[in-house]
């Protein structure tokens, strides 16, 4: 299914996620934002948003994320979580969840890096990719009765498929429903308004 800001919840920031053309979800980035203090992990962002997926998921979890505007010094984060109650804020995604960091690296290549609750929650902005073609990410976990197992990436381009990785999920609540989230935030002050776009799609079996 393909998802949409207008059913979105934001946490964190206030009117920087919207609905663009083509499908597209776009997450703003003020004039001025400071740069994310990456030592205090997804709390150290700018915004977030999240998605209410229900209690009854089982199965692989996808979120395919089809870029049509990124933008330099920036990370994204997307991710699932798995509570009894809804986030209200950036640090209770820390909990209960796993998540892909994105980070866009000035002149635009694409670097991911697997996270998860228990890991060292600092924003990490070392580039060990650098996929300067990588026009697209599909983040998947594995979603059992125990909470999460398994998650890969994989970062495709316009020919194929350019890197994957896969990474130990540790099992979280058996119980609650389950939250897709994206955050996001700047390496730098931002100077003017800047805006990333892309296409969200989501595979979520019951």
């Amino acid at each position: 299914m393909v998802l949409s800001a207008a059913d979105a919840t934001e946490i964190g920031s206030s009117g920087s996620i919207a609905d663009g053309s083509g499908s597209n979800i776009e997450l703003t980035l003020p004039d001025g934002t400071a740069a994310a203090v990456t030592g205090n992990g997804l709390s150290g962002l700018y915004g977030a948003a999240y998605w209410n997926l229900g209690s009854t998921l089982k199965g692989g979890l996808s979120a395919f994320v089809e870029w049509s505007t990124r933008q330099g010094a920036t990370f994204t984060c997307i991710g699932f979580k798995r509570a009894s109650s809804a986030p209200t804020s950036l640090a209770d995604l820390e909990t209960d969840s796993v998540w892909l960091q994105m980070n866009i690296k000035g002149t635009g290549q694409l670097n991911c890096f697997h996270k998860k609750e228990g890991d060292s929650l600092t924003i990490i902005t070392t580039n060990s990719d650098n996929l300067s073609s990588a026009a697209a990410v599909v983040y998947q976990v594995a979603a059992g009765p125990l909470g999460f197992e398994r998650r890969q990436h994989v970062s495709y381009n316009e020919a194929e498929d350019t890197q994957k990785d896969n990474a130990n999920a540790t099992a979280v609540l058996d119980s609650g429903n389950w939250y897709l989230f994206v955050a996001w935030g700047s390496s730098a002050t931002v100077s003017g308004d800047t805006t990333m776009a892309f296409k969200l799609t989501g595979g979520f079996p019951v």
